[in-house]
């Protein structure tokens, strides 16, 4: 058969560009026109790979490419899942994910052995076997999940732990029956199974971290650190299956060895993001759908018997899996359902137990022909069902998906949706700190607009002219690149004013800028103050929030905050605004935050809380000033430490702030750390607050007089 395109070729086609044409044409084309008819993309990239692979117009083969790049696909799913989990909201809902695993095992695999052996009249060997596949699941629908934002949902993140463990069990099973048809040493496959196992996760959750911390601090190159992620997500695949598993769980255990190090809002998470969804997870599904061969359906009634009773069984008991789990643990129905929808979808390890009963033997029937553990009804009766249970999952998740995003706006983000006009400021200067700064503006982002940050630069009216305005020009588009990765929009401001202060002064009123956010003063001289005249002077003529950063490694390699706040904290009327803007720089890094606060602040914050603190958080009470001391000793590596600040006359300021830089510069050398300046309305201000005098003698007096001196010697 030949087409005529000013060449003939045959089909399917072999020619690399035309392939490639078609699956990019297919890839662009199912989104615009399924989500115009209101059905998810996933069932339209199935229905098109079924379109143009062999059992359809045969367009395409489905060749070792195909099924590499759907390999990906699937592992790029399970990765995506295991770095965007919430690992405390794992270990808090441990107990309820191997509960949920249980049943999505123990219920599919005994309605399935029952149905197939009494009913289908398989033998029980093939019935167990065949059982197994209906327990497993794929995370097909969590792209939906991802896109709606509700992944760190608490059902889904019970689901993904759920996912591991009846995986596991599934393939102990499928291990356990094969060993059986061999006639091999049960006991002995067991230990040496257990045993493989056992280094994979203790080798992949304690030396990639390690690994991979060392690749981040040492290559910013951002190409660079996508390719290292890719392959970590190989090696983690084929380790797993030396010990035994299948590639999948590997990618979801890399994902969470890196989890605490790629930062959900970095430009390395966003490439990985859109590189997958764009491509290897697309393939996957047209590969997928390119298995479906209608025509069997129509020659032999009996698999589509067979798949029909498939597809009643393999839905049926997820359905009452996923309804047992939220009755136990009271979840409403819309979180029943997602944890349905994410658990029905049948593919990658449905299709590889299937393959390996069909591949597998037994003997030599009358007529000469294999008598196989699993014949190809029941291979063809697999593909209806994955047909079926990925489109049912798909509906499913969309669905409930869009409720539950609609109630949890509701819950959750009434104040800042309504009231909170977040607009962020980043004065820029230094080549060196713009990318950390970038990120520190991303991460501590409250609202969830994409285009409320600005990027600054002051000339000076008399001194700079329009080649001084070309020089900067690539500072401030460096910014906006890096911003771009994370499909931030950065609005640059290039202004000419008297000084730096008035500039960014003026553009703070100009613009109604909220937060503002500075790289650290570099001390030039003794003379010259730690954080330096432009710092100094923006603080006492500016009211708003201020974060001022310095960083000696990257944000996200960080596994911990150290905060301290100062006496009288709760008294500031902005105080949650700040605590808020740590919060999202601790859940965005993945971090834990140890608090050193007072009782009453400490009081203050459970109320917050509603007595329901995050597991990420805890407190460790203090008394007095001299205690800050102590937040240094606590410090370990890949720590970072942020001290809430005060200007002065407002009720949480204290004379020891003014020690406090030189404090930092004795003892602290190696570690990141953010000064943080809550909104304060200078009106408000009380000029007769100070310090306790008893404190004076203890703490600040030799530094002060030294300071001084210092001033007194520079006017001479």
């Amino acid at each position: 058969m030949f087409l005529k395109i000013g060449l003939n070729v045959d089909l399917p086609f072999d020619n690399p560009i035309i392939i490639f044409m078609i699956l990019l044409i297919l890839i662009l084309l199912v989104p615009i026109v399924f989500q115009k008819i209101q059905i998810p993309s996933l069932i339209g990239f199935i229905l098109g790979g079924s379109l143009i692979g062999p059992y359809g117009i045969n367009l395409i083969q489905r060749d070792s490419s195909m099924i590499i790049s759907g390999t990906l696909g699937i592992l790029y799913i399970m990765f995506l899942a295991g770095i965007e989990i919430e690992i405390e909201e794992l270990k808090k809902n441990l107990k309820k994910s191997i509960i949920f695993g249980i049943l999505t095992f123990l219920i599919p695999i005994t309605m399935g052995t029952f149905i197939s052996y009494f009913i289908l009249n398989f033998s029980l060997l093939s019935s167990v076997l065949l059982s197994s596949m209906f327990s497993t699941h794929t995370l097909l629908t969590y792209p939906i999940v991802r896109k709606l934002g509700i992944q760190q949902n608490r059902v889904v993140a019970i689901t993904i732990g759920g996912t591991i463990i009846t995986y596991t069990l599934a393939l102990i099973v499928l291990s356990i029956v094969i060993s059986i048809a061999k006639d091999s040493n049960l006991a002995n496959f067991i230990f040496r199974a257990s045993f493989s196992i056992f280094i994979f996760f203790l080798f992949v959750l304690n030396i990639f971290p390690i690994i991979a911390k060392w690749f981040f601090k040492n290559f910013e190159d951002s190409i660079l650190q996508y390719v290292f992620v890719l392959t970590m997500i190989f090696v983690g695949s084929f380790l797993a299956e030396l010990a035994g598993f299948e590639g999948i769980i590997g990618a979801f255990i890399t994902g969470i060895a890196l989890n605490s190090l790629i930062s959900k809002n970095s430009p390395l998470m966003n490439r990985i993001d859109f590189v997958g969804n764009s491509l290897f997870i697309p393939l996957f599904l047209i590969g997928t759908g390119m298995l479906i061969n209608y025509q069997s359906f129509l020659e032999d009634w009996n698999s589509f018997l067979i798949g029909f009773i498939m597809t009643i069984i393999a839905t049926v008991s997820k359905f009452l899996a996923a309804s047992l789990t939220r009755v136990f643990f009271s979840f409403s129905k819309y979180e029943g359902m997602i944890i349905f929808g994410l658990s029905n979808a049948h593919t990658a390890v449905t299709l590889a137990i299937v393959l390996v009963g069909y591949n597998f033997v037994l003997g030599i029937d009358e007529q000469g022909n294999p008598v196989k553990l699993l014949n190809e009804s029941v291979l063809n009766g697999t593909i209806l069902m994955i047909l079926f249970t990925c489109t049912i999952a798909s509906f499913v998740t969309q669905k409930y998906g869009e409720k539950l995003l609609e109630l949890s706006l509701k819950i959750e983000y009434p104040l800042y949706k309504e009231m909170y006009k977040e607009k962020i400021l980043i004065p820029l200067k230094n080549p060196q700190t713009v990318n950390e700064l970038i990120q520190l503006s991303i991460s501590s982002k409250i609202s969830l607009e994409k285009d409320n940050m600005y990027a600054l630069i002051v000339l000076d009216t008399e001194k700079d002219d329009i080649h001084s305005e070309k020089k900067i020009k690539p500072l401030i588009d460096f910014a906006s690149q890096i911003a771009s990765a994370t499909e931030h929009n950065l609005n640059k401001i290039i202004r000419y004013d008297l000084n730096v202060i008035n500039g960014i002064l003026n553009t703070i009123k100009e613009n109604k800028i909220t937060d503002l956010i500075m790289g650290f003063h570099k001390k030039s001289g003794f003379l010259d103050s730690f954080l330096g005249k432009i710092i100094e002077g923006i603080l006492n003529k500016s009211e708003i929030q201020t974060l001022i950063y310095k960083s000696r490694q990257p944000l996200a390699t960080h596994k911990r905050f150290i905060i301290f706040y100062p006496i009288n904290i709760e008294k500031e009327l902005f105080f949650l605004d700040l605590h808020k803007k740590i919060e999202a720089i601790l859940k965005n890094n993945n971090c834990k935050g140890l608090f050193f606060c007072t009782d009453s602040t400490k009081d203050f914050l459970l109320q917050y809380y509603q007595a329901q603190v995050p597991e990420k958080i805890k407190f460790k009470i203090y008394h007095f000033w001299y205690d800050l001391p102590k937040v240094f000793q606590n410090l370990q590596k890949d720590d970072a430490f942020i001290i809430a600040m005060s200007r002065k006359g407002f009720p949480s300021y204290h004379g020891f702030m003014e020690e406090i830089p030189g404090l930092i510069e004795k003892q602290n050398k190696d570690h990141s750390f953010i000064l943080g300046y809550p909104r304060q309305i200078l009106s408000d201000r009380n000029e007769t607050i100070d310090l306790d005098p008893s404190l004076n003698k203890v703490l600040e007096k030799p530094i002060s007089k030294i300071v001084e001196q210092a001033k007194k010697l520079k006017k001479i």
